[in-house]
């Protein structure tokens, strides 16, 4: 049969809206697997974009606030290298990275502070109390404001996620990572921000 004879199927895919309880199930699903995938991922090559210019040659100011009571505020950041990853919770690169994150926390020396912003509405911060549990980070986690979420907080235009960028002791950005990088990439990064 020729190809004008055969009939086109077309598959249409509506989308499914998960509300509540599901929606978190399913991402702490999504988040427990992806856990067991993790392990040592600190270690293992991955892809990345390679990191750009700093967007400030400044102190960062900003202040973000969780509905439950988590925050993440330049000023308390002060006097330690800190890490902030903007993440979101459905993505497996941002899961490596938020982990890998918490490890060096404990592991790097000196002491590194540490936080996550998810880059995603407000509505879904079930979602980030999921993720924050699932994935066991000690650090703060909490939602971007409107203004960030649209290219006009601290950070800039946020151009892919996961993006971590290390703040020096003064909160002055020292390097924009994208991707997943691997542990290596990230404790230079570190090291340099010290300096």
């Amino acid at each position: 049969m020729s190809p004008a004879g055969r009939r086109r199927w077309v598959t249409r895919v509506a989308p499914i809206r998960l509300e509540g309880a599901v929606r978190v199930a399913c991402c702490a699903l999504g988040l427990a697997s992806s856990v067991t995938a993790v392990g040592g991922c600190g270690t293992n090559e991955t892809s990345s974009v390679p990191a750009r210019t700093p967007v400030t040659s400044a102190p960062m100011f900003f202040e973000f606030n969780s509905p439950d009571g988590q925050s993440l505020v330049a000023e308390r950041l002060r006097g330690r290298v800190t890490v902030i990853v903007l993440i979101a919770s459905y993505d497996f690169a941002s899961q490596l990275m938020a982990r890998q994150v918490a490890e060096l926390r404990h592991d790097f020396t000196p002491r590194i502070n540490a936080g996550a912003v998810v880059m995603e509405q407000p509505a879904y911060a079930e979602l980030k109390e999921t993720f924050q549990q699932t994935l066991n980070l000690d650090y703060p986690v909490v939602m971007a404001d409107h203004a960030t979420l649209n290219g006009r907080g601290p950070f800039g235009e946020v151009e892919r996620i996961p993006t971590t960028i290390v703040l020096d002791p003064t909160g002055t950005e020292r390097a924009r990572l994208y991707g997943a990088v691997t542990r290596n990439v990230l404790e230079a990064a570190l090291r340099d921000a010290r300096q």
